[in-house]
C-alpha cells in the first residue's frame, strides 16, 4: 500500500503525522511524504523561489525522519507549482494507494487550504482522507469510533471494503448509519396539510427499507473485521450532509468513512456535494473512499 501524506510547515500537518504514527496500517505499508513549493505565483524573484525549494525539501525530510523513526517506511518527495494540481499529477503519475493530507491553514501557514481538499475529493484518483484531531470524542477509550455512512451503492460497498480490510486497534467500533433524504421537489407538490398524506408516508417507508437494506449490506461485509459493529437510522426531511455529521457529532465519532459517488434514488446520498460537505465541515476525519486505479 502507497500513501502519500501531503504536508508542509502548518500544525495540521502536525495532525497528519500524529494520525499516521498512532494508526494500524497494512503490511508493507510504505509512505511518501509530499512538500510543495508553490512557486507560481507572480513576480517571484529567483532567489524566493530557491528558498522555497529548499525549505519544502526541509519540511519533507523532517516529516519522513519522523515517521521513520516511529518504524514506518517513508521517503521525502518535493514538487514545485500550484498545489492542488502538484499533489494530483503526482499521486496520478505514481498510483497512489491513499492520500492523507490535513485539514486547513491560513496562508501564512502553508499550502493546504480549504481548496486543495476540495480539489483532492473531487478529483484524486485514489481516496482521500482529510485529517482533524476530533472535536466530538470526550472520553479516553484508544479504541477508534468510526461512522460509515452508507446508501446502499456500489461506492458505500466500496467504503465498507475498506474498512473491513484494514487492520484496526482493539476496541475500534464501527457504526454503520444511513441517512435518507425523501425528494424535496416531491415532498413541494404537496400543500403543507398534505405532509403526512399517504403518499409521503408510502415515501417514507420505501426509503427505509432501502436504508435498511443498505445497512444489512455493510454488516456483512464488516462481518470479517476485528470491529465491534452497531447501526444507526435515519429518515429524515433533512440535508443528509447535515445529519450525517449531527449523527457523528452525537456518538462522538473519531472518523467518518463515506465512498464517492453513487445512485441517485431515493437517498440521493453520494451526490458529490455530499461528500464534499461532510469532509470540509465534520470535526473530526473524514476519508472519501473511491476506487484505485490498478498500474499500466
Amino acid at each position: 500500500m502507497k500513501v502519500i501524506a501531503a504536508v508542509d510547515a502548518s500544525a495540521a500537518s502536525e495532525d497528519v503525522l500524529s494520525e499516521i504514527a498512532i494508526r494500524r496500517w497494512p503490511d508493507g505499508t510504505r509512505f511518501e511524504v509530499l512538500t510543495i513549493a508553490d512557486t507560481g505565483q507572480l513576480s517571484m524573484g529567483e532567489a524566493v523561489v530557491e528558498e522555497l525549494q529548499v525549505t519544502a525539501r526541509e519540511v519533507a525530510q523532517r516529516a519522513a525522519d519522523r515517521l521513520a523513526a516511529a518504524g514506518f517506511q517513508a521517503i521525502a518527495r518535493t514538487q514545485w507549482g500550484d498545489p492542488k494540481t502538484a499533489i494530483l499529477d503526482y499521486a496520478a503519475d505514481g498510483v497512489a494507494d491513499w492520500i492523507v493530507i490535513g485539514a486547513h491553514t491560513s496562508l501564512i501557514d502553508g499550502f493546504l487550504l480549504g481548496s486543495v481538499a476540495k480539489a483532492l475529493i473531487r478529483q484524486a484518483p485514489c481516496p482521500v482522507e482529510i485529517v482533524r484531531r476530533s472535536e466530538w470524542r470526550k472520553d479516553k477509550d484508544p479504541g477508534k469510533r468510526i461512522l460509515l455512512a452508507t446508501d446502499g451503492s456500489e461506492a458505500s460497498e466500496l467504503a465498507a471494503r475498506s474498512i473491513a480490510s484494514r487492520p484496526w486497534s482493539k476496541g475500534t467500533q464501527v457504526r454503520v448509519f444511513s441517512a435518507v433524504e425523501l425528494s424535496i421537489s416531491t415532498l413541494q407538490a404537496f400543500e403543507p396539510p398534505m405532509v403526512h398524506s399517504q403518499a409521503v408516508e408510502e415515501m417514507r417507508v420505501q426509503a427505509l427499507l432501502s436504508a435498511e437494506a443498505a445497512i444489512g449490506r455493510a454488516r456483512e461485509i464488516l462481518e470479517s473485521a476485528d470491529v465491534t459493529v452497531s447501526e444507526a437510522l435515519s429518515v429524515l426531511f433533512e440535508k443528509p450532509a447535515k445529519v450525517i455529521i449531527d449523527e457523528a457529532r452525537d456518538w462522538g465519532t473519531d472518523m467518518i468513512v463515506v465512498g464517492s459517488h453513487g445512485r441517485r434514488g431515493w437517498s440521493r446520498l453520494w451526490l458529490g456535494s455530499v461528500c464534499e460537505a461532510v469532509a470540509m465541515h465534520a470535526k473530526c476525519c473524514v476519508e472519501v473512499v473511491r476506487q484505485t486505479p490498478s498500474p499500466a
